[in-house]
């Protein structure tokens, strides 16, 4: 509000300075060029042109120390002007979002330069030409300093030598404005406005100051929503990095099984989370899961599930019961539309136990047979109800197998016609890869990397996360 009465005051001072110059710009370069050569009055009046050259380099000098001054408390505070504050959220953008920017505040000035063409008939002359040639000199003045400021080679060429330029303009300005405000007291050429309607006046006042108040307040709109947008991204990147440290490439090894999981996100926050862990020499946890959504929220949820996971295997050193306590706890969450899906095994000597809890099948590659087996087990996905008893199934496991825990982002890509493949794709990948490949790591990272080289959707729609557990 404060930056609002600044500018509306600055305009108030500005208008009869503006004046001078319409009228400069309105009665035509041609007579200014004639009265100046054959003006009488300052022929003979030398000290009268050198008290305005004074007047004029005085005031250029003032500008000069002023802006230096300006700079100088910009510096030392480290901050921009409000001008280039304004400008700052177009800096990353295309020169055509550029150019649109500066045809819109062209187009928003010619509205209040159009009725004043329409109402200048109602002044008196000069008075017309001279209140039109304003509006036409502020229209060009804001689409110059806008577009100055909106290019980079521009704005910087403007920055190093805005000491320069100013003060030249303003010493040019002040001089043409000085001479004519002689013209004007001396030759009598501007008559008294009489009989001029209120109506016609306020609404030339406020045309005026639309047009530079008008595209001001449009630029810092605009600027509160770049501001609110940075912060929110501000606040997104850093929930982004946490959960990358939750999503690490996970990897174990027991004197039994090796394991390894990878989980990528599809946007900064993902709902796709997994755990790999080894409690004892005997035994090594393993779970995947999804949870709804893609949103910031999801993410959230994630990394609750992740740290409670951790802290039941810690206290209790088994997954029996840690689907119950996870799905009584995203009950109890206020929006009950979010819900995950979620996979996990504990693997000893000789089996694997399976919960499921909505999610996608295990998968079981055989060693002796080269075959790909899908496990399936029912379960209800958690926080869908209050309370569920998720029972485990016993798979039995022998040296050289694979079980494959995996999210439906891995399966659910889409084919060269853009129609969503189902999981035959995926499985087809899954046994090639363990067929030639006994690395557990490597063939982790060669059958997300074909699935992903493999999938044709123009973004990745999904979060995408594998592990594999096999057998030694």
């Amino acid at each position: 509000m404060r930056s609002i009465i600044k500018t509306v005051l600055f305009i108030v001072v500005l208008i009869p300075i503006l004046m001078g110059a319409g009228y400069f710009l309105g009665v035509g370069i041609f007579q200014f060029l004639n009265f100046f050569l054959e003006s009488d009055y300052l022929r003979g009046n030398a000290g009268m042109l050198l008290f305005i050259l004074f007047v004029s380099t005085l005031s250029a000098v003032s500008m000069y120390f002023l802006l230096r001054y300006k700079k100088k408390m910009l510096k030392e505070k480290g901050k921009t002007t409000e001008e280039e504050r304004m400008i700052e959220p177009f800096y990353g953008a295309g020169t055509d979002d550029r150019v649109r920017v500066i045809a819109s505040l062209a187009l928003l000035g010619s509205l209040p330069v159009i009725i004043i063409y329409l109402l200048s008939d109602n002044l008196i002359a000069p008075w017309g030409s001279i209140v039109l040639a304003v509006s036409v000199f502020v229209l060009i003045l804001v689409i110059l300093i806008y577009s100055v400021l909106l290019f980079k080679k521009s704005r910087e060429l403007f920055n190093r030598y805005e000491l320069i330029i100013t003060p030249a303009g303003f010493f040019i300005g002040s001089f043409f404005f000085l001479l004519y405000i002689i013209d004007i007291l001396t030759s009598n050429q501007i008559s008294t406005p009489e009989q001029i309607n209120i109506e016609s006046i306020a609404l030339v006042a406020f045309a005026v100051i639309a047009l530079i108040l008008g595209g001001k307040l449009l630029l810092m709109a605009n600027r509160t929503i770049f501001d609110k947008k940075a912060k929110a991204e501000e606040e997104l990147n850093f929930a982004s990095e946490i959960q990358e440290q939750f999503l690490q490439d996970r990897e174990t090894e027991a004197p039994f099984l090796k394991g390894y999981g990878i989980s990528r996100a599809a946007r900064e926050v993902g709902g796709d989370f997994l755990f790999l862990d080894k409690k004892n020499d005997n035994t090594v946890v393993a779970a995947t899961g999804d949870v709804s959504g893609h949103s910031f929220g999801a993410g959230l949820i994630m990394s609750m599930l992740i740290t409670m996971i951790e802290d039941h295997l810690r206290y209790t050193n088994t997954a029996e019961g840690l689907l119950e306590v996870l799905n009584h706890k995203l009950y109890q969450q206020p929006k009950r539309n979010i819900f995950s899906t979620m996979n996990c095994v504990e693997a000893d000597r000789d089996k694997v136990l399976l919960w499921n809890a909505g999610h996608m099948p295990l998968l079981k590659y055989s060693a002796d047979t080269n075959n790909l087996e899908e496990i399936r087990h029912a379960g209800v996905a958690l926080g869908m109800t209050s309370k569920f008893s998720y029972k485990p199934k016993e798979i039995p496991a022998n040296s050289g197998d694979y079980f494959i825990l995996y999210s439906d982002g891995l399966v659910e890509t889409r084919n060269k016609q853009g129609t969503i493949r189902n999981e035959q794709h995926f499985y087809s990948t899954v046994q090639s890869v363990l067929n030639n490949e006994k690395n557990c790591r490597k063939a982790a990272y060669i059958i997300l990397q074909k699935i992903l080289d493999s999938d044709f959707s123009k973004y990745t729609e999904d979060d995408v996360t594998l592990i594999l557990l096999k057998y030694q």
